[in-house]
């Protein structure tokens, strides 16, 4: 039984379309203040996929390749914190609040059994926290939510995408941030269920998204373009649409000196149709529910998303990749010769094909064939010596 009074159900339909702006707008003014971080983001993803676009600097199709570095950071890590944070015994551990034999039996008891649901009943538990580990040395804040699933009826932990959390940037601490909001991407299929369990007010039609909308995880793209694949623009019926879950401190009452509540308010970007509005506060406890958790790597004195391997390695990994392209740029010269000839050299120009082991006769009236042709000289570096200073550990000191 759904606990939660769904308030668009009696509130009018001016005041419905009144609140859709405004939660649109709060949502876009505060997207707007993360531009220069979603653009360092970007980059630092494109780095951790080894990006691989063709390139025509200096010439066309030169060189392009990328080094691992912050892909093996971010497996270093991995390797040591999966263990750590999600060991194969004792995942859950309680601690009594108060002491007694009884208050001891007790917090074992639920440890237990909240240590069987997380590992056999949880179907994303694992799986989840396995890509939050994967992730956050990366980007440096991964959020995780906690939440009842109405179609499901179980309640779900699963990661949540920093590019879909959206936050002021200057916001320092998420308990005391006055609005933030979760972006969705639900189907027309989802929407309807949600409506037929009451958890969504029925409203208009909802049909297939728009593809514009859709805001692709940045790891998915870079790997479809690395593999070949093109991301579909076309739309059909499981196209989903943009939906924001925001969490907002209002006052719906309008009465004069009133304090503002927090509330969940669930709004259809494109058309900014209210589907849902709930008190965020628990019926039992009357406290209010926190569904997010941020992890973050690094802490960031002065904003809300946190350092990463991303912003760390950034600078040595792009130069590393440039000096790689540059002896393999340097090495493609050398193979490929170029260079000026004499036209007006007696010399007959025609096709020469050339054997091994068997000298060709050519007609020359010059004394030196060397001082008809002058090839270009592209020096190649010392491969060697670059290779075991940039993949080899310095030597210990005696």
């Amino acid at each position: 039984m759904n606990k939660f009074i769904n308030l668009a159900e009696k509130m009018k339909e001016d005041e419905l379309n009144e609140l859709g702006v405004k939660i649109v707008e709060g949502y876009e003014s505060d997207d707007s203040t993360r531009e220069g971080w979603k653009e360092k983001h970007a980059e630092w993803i494109r780095l951790y996929a080894m990006e691989r676009q063709p390139k025509n600097e200096p010439f066309e199709n030169c060189s392009n390749v990328g080094l691992p570095v912050l892909t093996t950071a971010a497996i270093q890590y991995h390797a040591g914190a999966y263990p750590s944070l999600l060991p194969a015994k004792g995942l859950v551990k309680a601690n009594p609040v108060i002491m007694g034999a009884d208050a001891r039996d007790i917090a074992d008891r639920k440890a237990k059994y909240l240590d069987h649901y997380l590992k056999h009943k949880s179907e994303r538990f694992r799986g989840s926290m396995d890509d939050t580990i994967m992730k956050l040395p990366v980007e440096g804040t991964v959020i995780r939510k906690k939440y009842y699933c109405p179609i499901k009826k179980v309640v779900v932990s699963d990661w949540v995408s920093p590019i879909n959390f959206v936050i002021h940037y200057g916001t320092r601490d998420l308990m005391d941030c006055e609005r933030y909001t979760h972006v969705l991407f639900e189907t027309e299929t989802r929407i309807k269920q949600k409506i037929d369990v009451g958890f969504y007010v029925k409203g208009g039609e909802y049909g297939p998204g728009d593809p514009s909308n859709v805001v692709r995880e940045e790891y998915d793209r870079q790997s479809a373009e690395n593999t070949g694949h093109e991301p579909s623009s076309q739309q059909d019926d499981t196209t989903p649409r943009m939906v924001l879950e925001q969490y907002v401190f209002l006052d719906l009452s309008k009465k004069k000196d009133q304090i503002k509540k927090q509330y969940i308010v669930t709004v259809d970007f494109e058309s900014s149709e209210v589907l849902r509005i709930v008190e965020n506060i628990n019926p039992k406890t009357q406290k209010p529910i926190h569904v997010f958790n941020k992890y973050g790597f690094i802490k960031n004195p002065n904003g809300f998303y946190d350092f990463g391997f991303g912003l760390l390695l950034e600078g040595s990994n792009k130069a590393m990749n440039s000096i790689i392209n540059q002896l393999i740029d340097s090495g493609s010269l050398q193979n490929v010769s170029t260079g000026f000839f004499d036209s007006g050299s007696s010399m007959k120009q025609r096709d020469i094909e050339l054997q091994m082991g068997k000298l060709i006769g050519i007609k020359m009236n010059g004394d030196d064939i060397r001082k008809e042709i002058m090839p270009f000289k592209f020096y190649m570096h010392c491969w060697g010596h670059c290779n075991n200073t940039l993949t080899s550990s310095p030597p210990l000191p005696n």
